[in-house]
């Protein structure tokens, strides 16, 4: 089998090490075909291979900074992975997910999943949590710590609770008159203004007791889950309702009251972990401002969802990419105004409306260019299409295939950035990806990681590029990983790493 680890620059060799500077003027390492294929099982080491390996060296704690989140090197970090899901929230909720459902979404390249919670599980009866409900949650925590893939834990609801048709809170802490049944409408979101459901949500925010009882839930949850090495931290409400209150008057007071009551109970638990505060979702998920106030603690992310108005309720995508690019502006623009770094936890379309493929691209190109700080695309759910899951947004068919969207979320990028990231980008059409970085005043001590599936994206071979001059940059290519580690051994203002298909 014929390959091989050549420099391309004026002939001059120099063991696979990076040269050149500049702009136009980018030392290559190229890795032809055969080598690609040859070390599908081995790690390629072009320089320093002395780097961590593993699950545990995959999740390092990570904490907030400004707008980004960063490891304990100082490394910016991106997450980017799935909602585990939409077939979690009915009973018997998680006893689908197994370790081959983790095991591939590690295998993807993605690094997160959003796992759903929900208070219904958790306290089935007022006061009594559920210790088998807790103990498999723990269970796929210990699955995500030993595969290095980390997780948000988010307590989700729709339509309030199970009692009205949705998920979420129990019955006994419904309100539920039958003279008031729900007749359901399509789309669905608009059973949300049925009466019981608006009555359900305003005895919930004007109830002290019931309160008391979703954060004793929520306590229950961090308690059992602080300790795991994959948990990132908490989606505190998925897309709280405003019952009967006008919606910006809800936000700024009622809500924002909330998170910082919860918050604060949270942090005594566990003062370490992040947590995600949600605005409401009928008029933020389609692209309009929030009126929330920044929590009252530290620690936290701007956790927004966002779907086309046209395109996320089934009407195919017609290409008007401006709808989405006001939306990100006003999302990043909301987070800048908090100071947090922005977690777009929903997001996604119907995979068989037309240009659904299309409409995916673009909206991973948004997230691309605004570095959004971490995604979770909606979701991931091998139960799609079978009897009660007609659920077309999932990233797998009925029967485990994939959609074409798993190739875009397994496109190239960078999970971990060795100094601040100020761009980066795959260009599907060229397979072309390039990021731009700057560092501190040194090195710091740990390679930028990049994910990077050379069978999926670069089956004729890969090249490398980077602009630091000759001797003093180095990448090791970890194929059973997927990764590209890129060590820098200089401080630099900017770094610019560029990958693209072998010639």
């Amino acid at each position: 089998m014929r390959g091989s680890v050549r420099v391309e620059s004026s002939g001059e060799g120099v063991d696979g090490r990076g040269g050149g500077h500049g702009r136009g003027h980018m030392r290559t390492a190229v890795l032809s075909l055969g080598l690609c294929l040859l070390l599908l099982a081995l790690d390629v080491p072009n320089g320093r291979a002395d780097v961590p390996t593993g699950a545990a060296a995959d999740l390092p704690p990570l904490h907030i900074q400004k707008l980004s989140l960063r490891d304990p090197l100082g490394r910016q970090v991106l997450l980017r992975g799935v909602n585990l899901s939409h077939r979690s929230k009915k009973e018997p909720y998680w006893d689908w997910i197994s370790e081959d459902q983790v095991d591939r979404i590690r295998q993807w390249g993605l690094n997160c999943v959003r796992l759903l919670l929900h208070w219904d599980g958790l306290e089935p009866t007022p006061g009594a949590m559920n210790g088998a409900y807790l103990a498999k949650m723990e269970q796929i925590l210990g699955w995500c710590d030993a595969r290095g893939l980390y997780v948000v834990l988010d307590m989700h609801q729709d339509l309030y609770g199970k009692a009205l048709g949705g998920n979420g809170a129990p019955p006994w802490a419904t309100m539920n008159d039958p003279a008031q049944a729900i007749a359901p409408v399509s789309p669905w979101w608009l059973n949300y203004f049925a009466p019981n459901v608006t009555h359900s949500f305003d005895q919930f925010w004007s109830s002290a007791d019931l309160r008391a009882h979703y954060k004793a839930a929520w306590l229950a949850a961090v308690a059992h889950a602080k300790h795991h090495p994959s948990v990132v931290g908490y989606d505190l409400f998925n897309e709280p309702h405003f019952g009967s209150a006008f919606p910006t008057v809800f936000e700024s007071g009622t809500l924002s009251n909330f998170y910082d009551d919860l918050i604060g109970a949270i942090r005594h638990e566990d003062p370490a972990h992040i947590c995600f505060f949600e605005p409401v979702p009928s008029t933020v998920n389609q692209g309009a401002p929030t009126w929330l106030r920044k929590p009252a603690h530290a620690g936290v992310a701007y956790a927004p969802h966002y779907y086309d108005p046209i395109t996320g309720f089934g009407g195919g995508y017609d290409g008007q990419r401006w709808r989405a690019e006001v939306a990100f502006l006003v999302m990043k623009a909301q987070a800048v105004r908090f100071g947090v770094p922005l977690y777009l936890g929903e997001w996604g379309v119907m995979q068989d409306v037309p240009n659904a493929d299309a409409y995916n691209r673009d909206e991973l190109a948004l997230i691309e260019r605004h570095v959004v700080a971490a995604s979770t695309y909606w979701n991931y759910n091998p139960d799609a299409g079978q009897p009660g899951w007609g659920d077309t947004m999932s990233v797998v068919k009925p029967g485990g295939a994939e959609w074409p969207v798993v190739r875009r979320l397994a496109q190239p990028y960078p999970k971990f950035t060795a100094g601040s990231l100020s761009s980066y980008g795959f260009n599907p059409a060229t397979r072309k990806f390039t990021m731009r970085f700057g560092e501190p005043a040194h090195a710091l001590p740990a390679p930028t990681v990049l994910h990077m599936d050379a069978a999926r994206h670069y089956p004729e071979g890969f090249v490398v590029e980077c602009s630091d001059p000759a001797g003093l940059w180095s990448w090791t290519w970890h194929a059973d990983r997927k990764e590209l580690h890129v060590t820098a051994t200089h401080a630099r203002a900017w770094h610019e790493v560029r990958i693209r298909p072998a010639p």
